[in-house]
């Protein structure tokens, strides 16, 4: 999909020379995230680690989808959003294999927590073809101008078009207000074992036509 034109800025692609800037603007996104507060376990890991992982998880496994967009300004994006098309969410073997050694850098001694999360996220992912969310982001600086609603509408009207639904998993219950105005609704709460967090599982089928 091409620049979709909202006003004052615009959601386009994600450009290969703009994944250092955008893993920037995710990582200060989930900041206080409370998946992510408990995955990185250490305040310092999290600090560094955040934008590593974001940035290795946008160059490797989600950038080639052609469907990681952002909202840029002046400064650099305002906001993210990675999706993966249907069918693609599940990253190949080789894939991760390129990923492994910079994730291992970007979170040490926290592999098993991350591990235990992806775990319980894929083993309950639908199977039903569907566009899938995996993070989405507004940089602190820029939220409550409706840059999230800009990102989402973009893609959703992709769904739309396909007659496809949409499928993402909130890792705060504070935002599971905000997609069902989306048009998202919960189908299930995820719980990571040995006293991990929980995840709320939301699906949107297609607006009718």
């Amino acid at each position: 999909m091409g620049d979709m034109a909202t006003g004052q800025h615009s959601v386009r692609r994600v450009r290969r020379g703009e994944v250092g800037a955008a893993a920037a603007t995710l990582a200060r996104a989930f900041d206080d995230d409370p998946v992510m507060r408990w995955m990185f376990g250490d305040e310092q890991i999290l600090r560094v680690g955040l934008p590593r992982m974001f940035g290795t998880m946008i160059r490797r496994f989600h950038l080639h989808h052609g469907a990681t967009e952002l909202v840029a300004g002046a400064g650099g994006p305002l906001g993210v959003a990675t999706w993966d098309p249907p069918g693609r969410w599940r990253t190949p073997w080789w894939r991760t294999m390129w990923a492994v050694p910079s994730l291992l850098r970007a979170m040490p001694g926290r592999v098993a927590a991350a591990q235990a999360i992806v775990t319980a996220i894929e083993t309950v992912h639908p199977s039903e073809p569907h566009w899938y969310l995996a993070y989405l982001g507004t940089d602190p600086s820029a939220q409550r101008q409706g840059i999230g609603g800009r990102l989402l509408r973009s893609r959703l009207a992709v769904c739309d078009a396909e007659a496809a639904p949409a499928y993402l998993e909130s890792s705060n219950e504070a935002n599971v207000p905000y997609y069902r105005s989306f048009g998202f609704e919960v189908t299930r709460e995820i719980a990571v074992p040995d006293g991990g967090p929980t995840l709320w599982a939301m699906w949107r089928p297609p607006a009718a036509r």
